[in-house]
């Protein structure tokens, strides 16, 4: 017979039938897709139904913070480096629009964090030849309030 079910135990995924639902220690919807059991949060599917699987390395958020919320407006597929920024700065609301915002903001960051790195990748033998061929030395700007753009000294009166 079946040795795993034991009187006490609570096998309540196996118990199921398919399509049926509960919700997670998470808040998270999950459904029950196939035998045995096969369970899957519910926004996942939804989405994976209409815009086809999410990408390797990108994750789903609720636009306005409802788990509950599963309407496909309320979803948005961002990439784990996104989550991050967001999470680091602060930019999820209980506002749907603002936190869309948000996402978008993180990813201007991340593409100014990487015009930043390559802007420091010019190699030192780089800087020493512009050197030699204005005579100038090289000084950071502060441009805007991220970045920062290098001008010579005798440009730098001028900004």
């Amino acid at each position: 017979w079946n040795k795993n079910l034991k009187i006490g135990n609570s096998h309540i995924h196996n118990l199921k039938n398919v399509g049926d639902e509960y919700i997670n220690s998470n808040g998270f919807t999950m459904m029950k897709l196939d035998n045995p059991t096969r369970w899957v949060q519910k926004h996942r599917y939804l989405y994976e139904q209409q815009f086809g699987e999410i990408p390797k390395g990108s994750v789903l958020i609720f636009l306005d913070g409802n788990k509950q919320n599963l309407n496909l407006d309320n979803l948005k597929c961002i990439t784990r480096k996104q989550l991050i920024k967001m999470n680091q700065n602060g930019l999820f609301y209980d506002n749907a629009e603002l936190t869309n915002t948000g996402s978008e903001l993180a990813n201007l960051m991340l593409k100014i964090n990487e015009v930043k790195k390559i802007l420091n990748q010019r190699s030192v033998v780089e800087r020493k030849n512009d050197e030699a061929s204005c005579g100038c030395q090289f000084v950071s700007i502060p441009l805007m309030q991220w970045l920062t753009q290098e001008r010579c000294r005798s440009s730098a009166s001028a900004y």
